[in-house]
């Protein structure tokens, strides 16, 4: 007799029911701290004041401890800084002193400059950075973390930016400057510290100019390669003279510096060219009435800028309080000139040069 094997399929069916296990929320924890200050009162020529001049402070204030939280039970090895604020893309230093980053206040003429200290030191503050910092590593368990924390002052100042303010009021608002960040043995986070600053008042009454352009095109014309062939750097070659003319309020000591927009970092006499630029070996230089070759150098109108330098055109005159639109006038060179660093190759030409003003 004929035996028949069946094979029934057998499935085994698993139903997984989850829990959130406790703990895994991160604790967040918001700190603020206001300037102590009034209002700023800038009443004056527009670009009067230095540049990286302390406008307001919040002071260091109380020590807080921070990853203290004890709603959560966790082991505390790490704590990081972690920027929040938009850096500007400038930084400042003097003789003996930390380099300073500066960040955007959102405000147009001022920098904020954020600091902390994670020590047992509290006079010794470490200014804001612009990428994520490891300030505090070490072994400390749950009841170790909760009891001691991790002394902190946190606090910042509004400095004179490079660029120039607005007239009239403006607020400065309050924003996160940047976070501390609570880690524990298996590298997870659990807490986050949020540190912030107050608003700020501006009133400013300035007196500035106003320019007859605020672009222009220089048209330098065709240029043979045998006149670039033997030439040197500091020959000038096919200069034309631009004339830019602006009318000013009273008392106003004018200034102007140059840079080269294409390369914010180029601090020679000669531009570089733009990408579309087909040529190479030659660029452009600009001189002044008397034919001196001028640096370029960082942008910004403000006193003082470091690397950056001004010249001056002259004084509107004037009084104040009664006269207005005093016509002044500045008459720039600009020459095609032999660039010996690279291989010279004809072709099309282009640079970005700013001219900025300054009203002190």
């Amino acid at each position: 007799m004929n035996k028949s094997t069946y094979l029934f399929p057998f499935f085994i069916v698993l139903t997984l029911i989850c829990f959130p296990k406790e703990g895994l929320a991160v604790v967040e924890s918001y700190y603020s701290r206001n300037y102590t200050s009034g209002d700023i009162v800038i009443n004056n020529a527009a670009d009067s004041m230095a540049f990286a001049t302390v406008l307001a402070g919040s002071g260091i204030g109380r020590q807080v401890k921070i990853c203290s939280n004890n709603t959560i039970n966790y082991s505390l090895r790490r704590v990081d800084y972690v920027p929040v604020a938009s850096y500007l893309g400038q930084t400042y230093s003097s003789a003996g002193s930390s380099v300073m980053y500066l960040f955007d206040t959102g405000a147009p003429g001022f920098a904020l400059i954020p600091f902390y200290n994670v020590s047992s030191n509290a006079a010794m503050i470490t200014y804001g950075q612009t990428v994520r910092t490891t300030v505090w590593s070490g072994n400390y368990d749950n009841g170790a973390r909760v009891y001691n924390g991790i002394p902190t002052t946190y606090g910042s100042y509004i400095w004179k930016g490079s660029d120039r303010p607005n007239d009239g009021y403006t607020l400065i608002p309050g924003q996160e400057m940047f976070r501390f960040e609570c880690y524990d043995e298996t590298n997870t986070l659990q807490e986050i510290i949020h540190i912030s600053t107050g608003s700020a008042n501006v009133r400013a009454s300035i007196r500035t100019c106003t320019p007859n352009v605020v672009t222009a095109s220089v048209d330098m014309g065709a240029v043979a390669m045998s006149s670039l062939l033997n030439s040197a750097a500091s020959q000038l070659i096919n200069t034309q003279q631009v004339t830019f003319s602006l009318v000013c309020d009273p008392s106003i000591a004018l200034y102007y510096s140059v840079s080269d927009l294409n390369n914010p970092a180029n601090r020679s006499t000669i531009t570089s060219l733009t990408s579309d630029s087909t040529a190479s070996g030659i660029g452009f230089t600009l001189t002044n009435s008397s034919g001196t070759q001028l640096s370029f150098g960082p942008d910004g109108s403000a006193k003082d800028i470091p690397g950056q330098t001004k010249y001056f055109i002259g004084n509107s005159g004037g009084v104040v309080g009664s006269d207005k639109n005093l016509p002044m006038t500045l008459t720039l060179g600009f020459s095609y000139v032999r660039d010996t660093s690279k291989d010279l190759k004809s072709g099309t030409a282009k640079s970005l040069i700013g001219i900025t003003y300054s009203y002190q």
